[in-house]
């Protein structure tokens, strides 16, 4: 018998024209404004360094590759089609970055003239404006996948291995951005920072914040209550907001007061993803566990 964290309960019904309709505008506001952004700044980037461009995208790939392997592993039972799981990673690395770098950019253009100040401009950014965009856009990928892929994400393990997908993605590309911006400093500063960035939190942060959407999505997937269907997802994006705000609010605090060096990297870093990211991550764990489980 099929697990109800599994298997949809019966057919659904085809999206209606207007769902389509709706799904279609975030693929053309979202998926190719976004790729070409982010196309034309990896070029930039590439056009500037080349040889630290390749090494950041090397560091950031090396460190990805382990959290996406492990993740099809656990989806190894009902694997789904590597075109789609290629094809959600690209989102996130390329669609969703590429509006997210203009967007956070436009809000703290819009902070900085209002208040008169950069920094708490730059700051609001971090803590408000970036959460709500970046996970807003990280979701548009389950969107699609829910209205138009339906058939392939059939259960809360689809929907967290597709948002989780979508959130290493999103950190891969955002990766190589800080990697090349610390290399410029440095091998050491360029190590240090994918310690932090790669090792330390790299399932912690995008994975978990996008996988805990996931976790909403496909509880709507296979619920039969219409309030579930509308509530889940709801209840899962707030989750991944709360995590990243989270994330991003306490984060910085607890690095800086280790005062920088090994102390920072070696025990600062470590103790703010237990205390800040272990929470959801093992949320989002556990649900994959007794998914997996059945």
């Amino acid at each position: 018998m099929a697990s109800p964290l599994h298997r949809p309960w019966g057919a659904r019904p085809a999206p209606s024209a207007s769902a389509t309709l709706l799904v279609s505008a975030i693929v053309l506001l979202v998926a190719i404004p976004g790729a070409a952004w982010s196309g034309t700044h990896a070029v930039h980037v590439l056009l500037t360094d080349p040889v630290l461009a390749i090494l950041a995208a090397l560091l950031a790939t090396a460190t990805t590759v382990p959290y996406a392997a492990l993740l099809l592993w656990f989806d190894r039972h009902e694997q789904e089609p590597f075109w789609l799981l290629t094809a959600s990673f690209l989102w996130g690395a390329t669609a969703a970055t590429g509006v997210a770098l203009v967007l956070n950019d436009a809000v703290t253009a819009l902070g900085e003239l209002a208040t008169g100040d950069h920094d708490t401009a730059v700051r609001f950014t971090i803590v408000f404006a970036a959460p709500l965009v970046e996970e807003s856009l990280k979701a548009t990928a389950l969107v699609v996948l829910l209205a138009w892929f339906r058939e392939h994400l059939d259960g809360v393990l689809d929907g967290v291995v597709y948002g989780t997908l979508v959130g290493l993605g999103f950190a891969w590309f955002e990766n190589v951005l800080y990697y090349v911006a610390a290399g410029t400093e440095g091998p050491t500063a360029m190590l240090g920072l994918a310690w932090v960035r790669g090792v330390v939190s790299g399932v912690g942060s995008h994975a978990t914040f996008t996988g805990l959407t996931g976790v909403g999505v496909g509880l709507a997937r296979i619920a039969r209550d219409r309030w579930v269907r509308v509530a889940a997802p709801a209840v899962g994006f707030a989750a991944a907001i709360v995590a990243h705000v989270v994330w991003n609010v306490y984060s910085g605090e607890i690095l800086d007061a280790f005062g920088g060096g090994p102390a920072t990297l070696l025990v600062g870093a470590p103790l703010a993803a237990i205390l800040l990211q272990a929470p959801f991550l093992s949320i989002l764990l556990v649900v994959m566990g007794l998914t997996w489980r059945h």
